[in-house]
């Protein structure tokens, strides 16, 4: 019987902290639970992981770099893009948010808390929009950052990890959702673009 490597047996550790913490917060997960759900015993955590908070920052590490890989290529086009074509943007980036959904939704947790882990959601989204915007934060004022942040980030951020919910509670159908959001979305976050232009 082949023996699994230590890499699979982090990536189900990973895996399995992602999906407790998501739903049943950060605090409340043990890191019993953690190895309960991974098939591994509990030494092998401490072993990747020198605590708990060094399992969630792996993660929080690890989407972060996965943001930054995503970068626009040097050779791809910087003019702005049309209607149709921002449409198209903000729907891959939610669909690539999705499949984040997880990890997002402890950021979010995380955010309304004092602890050490709070201040992650905004790391996050300074990289994230420093990379959207091809620039460094300080390219720009602070109420622009303002304004990407709560009506552009935290926007998006919100519809994902809570469209799932908000279409059972209203019986509404997911892509419908999605489309009206992007109504929504472009019409009240992308016609103020122009003021900090």
């Amino acid at each position: 019987m082949a023996r699994k490597s230590s890499g699979d047996s982090k990536a189900r550790i990973l895996e399995a902290a992602e999906a407790l913490f998501a739903e049943h917060g950060f605090s409340a997960t043990s890191v019993d639970a953690v190895a309960k759900k991974a098939g591994v015993n509990k030494a092998l955590i401490y072993y990747y992981f020198k605590d708990k908070n060094a399992l969630i920052q792996s993660l929080f590490e690890a989407f972060l770099q996965e943001v930054m890989d995503k970068v626009r290529p040097e050779g791809e086009p910087r003019g702005r893009p049309g209607p149709d074509q921002i449409r198209s943007i903000i729907a891959a980036e939610i669909q690539r948010m999705e499949s984040k959904k997880q990890l997002l939704s402890i950021m979010l947790m995380e955010a309304f808390k004092h602890g050490e882990h709070s201040d992650f959601l905004f790391t996050f989204a300074k990289t994230a929009m420093r990379h959207a915007q091809q620039g460094d934060e300080n390219s720009h004022s602070a109420r622009y950052w303002l304004f990407e942040f709560f009506t552009g980030f935290l926007a998006s951020l919100t519809f994902v990890t809570l469209k799932d919910k908000w279409c059972r509670h209203f019986s509404c159908d997911p892509d419908a959702a999605l489309d009206h959001f992007l109504d929504v979305f472009i019409t009240t976050h992308f016609q103020h673009h122009d003021e900090f232009d």
